[in-house]
């Protein structure tokens, strides 16, 4: 008879070991055949895994570097791509065994931003069937959900009543949008019995009233766009105290510096020849009943005490140039010139202003009964803030063929992946 002994685990280890280190027969090489493949498809695996995991390292640093593009609808085209470079340089951490990609970002016609990047991740163990690296790659784009070109801006950021409307009248923004930059809780105020009614009505803070059409919803502030605008300069004084009186008849004014502004009496006929009036320490003024005129010309405040004053039941007729320098641009303030003053135009009368109205650090006060903008087929007003009173109808248009100008777009930070 055999007697069983339990073999100790001492000795399955020996065994294993003379096994695998046996050099007589076919024992060594079997043992080779048999680990070889395991281990092989082990490094593969583990391979294949560090390209996986580098993939989807480099899908995110794409998929997060679209979306801040996207919601940059402020931003120019290339500004936004700029935006996506550092978002993507800030996302995408890599390793020592993959080499830094360099995507490259576009912008479409849509506004859709779209990106695509590559790289190669080092082997460690495919390099004994000769395969040194794994190839990497992925795109996205992302489109900001139905942005609106903003043509009725308050810049201030912190005021009550940043856009005030008020008494029985009526703020129209058509085809456009509305947008106070404001974070107060009443950024956007429409009381009493007038209405307002845009393609949308935009604000980092909040409204009151239930006279809007949509309901004002909450959206990113929109930067300055002309903040870094190159403005003109003051020269020596052409005329000082320009006073264009009634028993004047008709007069022609020329471009050139206006020292103590330029005032239209009532009754008064005045034609603006092509070009840039700069009125320095002191208003344009336009009393009732008169008229004014003129084609290609940009007015620029500068100095004290500046400001527009165009009173109701006067007949005005300006437009902006429609190239160089200040194309599109109608009244541009020197946001050093007497910060915090009020600009003043009344409706009624036969009132047409084609092109910007830029007061950065004014504000505007609107008001009278009859009409504004309704026969302006571009006029944007970017101010400090508003007031629409009276029992008119003031209407902002945005009429893009007819001017080319940069306006700010809305941005309510939903975007979707395309």
């Amino acid at each position: 008879m055999f007697r069983h002994r339990k073999l100790k685990l001492s000795e399955v280890r020996n065994a294993l070991a003379r096994f695998s280190c046996a050099r007589g027969g076919n024992v060594g090489m079997l043992f080779a055949l048999l680990v070889a493949p395991v281990v092989l498809s082990f490094g593969i695996a583990t391979d294949y895994g560090n390209a996986y995991r580098m993939r989807s390292k480099l899908q995110y640093a794409l998929d997060t570097a679209v979306l801040a593009g996207a919601q940059g609808t402020h931003l120019t085209n290339a500004e936004r791509i700029t935006l996506a470079k550092m978002t993507f340089k800030t996302n995408f951490v890599g390793d020592r065994m993959t080499a830094r990609p360099t995507p490259t970002f576009t912008v479409d016609t849509n506004g859709r931003i779209k990106s695509t990047a590559s790289t190669y991740v080092e082997s460690s163990f495919m390099k004994v069937v000769h395969i040194d690296r794994t190839l990497i790659s992925a795109s996205s784009s992302a489109t900001a959900l139905n942005p609106q070109a903003v043509c009725l801006l308050a810049l201030n950021k912190t005021m009550d009543k940043a856009i005030n409307v008020t008494g029985t009248g009526s703020l129209e923004a058509v085809g456009c949008a509305v947008q106070a930059n404001s974070t107060s809780p009443t950024a956007i105020y429409a009381g009493g019995n007038s209405s307002a009614e845009a393609a949308a009505f935009c604000t980092p803070g909040g409204y009151s009233g239930h006279n809007f059409t949509p309901t004002p919803k909450s959206c990113y502030t929109v930067e300055d766009p002309y903040q870094d605008m190159e403005l003109p300069v003051a020269g020596h004084c052409d005329h000082r105290n320009t006073r264009i009186k009634k028993r004047g008849g008709k007069k022609i004014l020329h471009p050139g510096t206006y020292c103590g502004g330029i005032s239209i009496d009532s009754h008064a006929k005045v034609t603006f020849r092509a070009g840039v009036y700069i009125i320095k320490d002191g208003d344009f003024s336009v009393s009732a009943h008169s008229e004014a005129k003129g084609e290609d010309v940009t007015f620029y405040l500068t100095g004290n005490r500046t400001g527009v004053k165009v009173t109701s039941s006067s007949n005005v007729s300006l437009s902006a140039p429609k190239d160089g320098d200040y194309e599109g641009f109608l009244f541009i303030q020197d946001p050093d010139s007497n910060p915090g003053g009020v600009n003043s135009i009344n409706g009624g009368g036969a009132i047409n202003l084609v092109g910007t109205l830029y007061f950065p650090t004014q504000g505007v006060d609107i008001g009278g009964g009859g009409t504004l903008g309704v026969n302006s087929p571009m006029m944007p007003i970017i101010a400090d803030h508003f007031n629409v009173r009276g029992n008119g109808l003031f209407q902002v248009d945005l009429d893009e063929a007819n001017m080319d100008i940069e306006l700010p777009m809305t941005n309510d930070g939903s975007v979707v992946m395309n």
